[in-house]
């Protein structure tokens, strides 16, 4: 994973990433999301400026990741957990980047940049299966 992350600029930038039950995600996703039950990931941008390539303080955010959504969404997948986390990652480091997924457009973009990073690390036949 740190090959990964350390593969999307910036390169150097702290990230923190936490790993929570369900209950506490559940909470973050209501709480900041206005959203309903555990999510898999949820990403909260540390940046002056999404995208610009600086933060105030040198991290540029956190990811938090839910095991159990993420066990669940692998299995309906048909991948491996490894991978499936894996594509999550990048997903919130994308998201780190300053990149949305609010419309369609936007949702191919982001797609293309993770297909095109995942490739480097999995086989094509896994990385199409991850957005199955």
């Amino acid at each position: 994973m740190r090959l990964v992350a350390s593969s999307i600029p910036p390169q150097g930038a702290l990230v923190e990433i936490s790993l929570v039950g369900s209950r506490t995600m559940a909470a973050l996703n209501r709480t900041y999301r206005d959203g309903r039950g555990a999510a898999q990931i949820l990403t909260f941008s540390y940046w002056d400026d999404p995208g610009a390539g600086r933060a105030s303080d040198g991290a540029v955010g956190e990811i938090i990741f839910c095991w159990p959504p993420i066990v669940a969404g692998a299995r309906r997948r048909g991948v491996s957990t490894e991978a499936y986390l894996l594509r999550l990652l990048v997903h919130g480091l994308l998201h780190l980047k300053g990149y949305r997924h609010g419309d369609e457009r936007d949702e191919r973009v982001m797609e293309r940049a993770e297909r095109r990073i995942l490739r480097g690390y999995l086989d094509e036949g896994v990385v199409t299966e991850l957005f199955a």
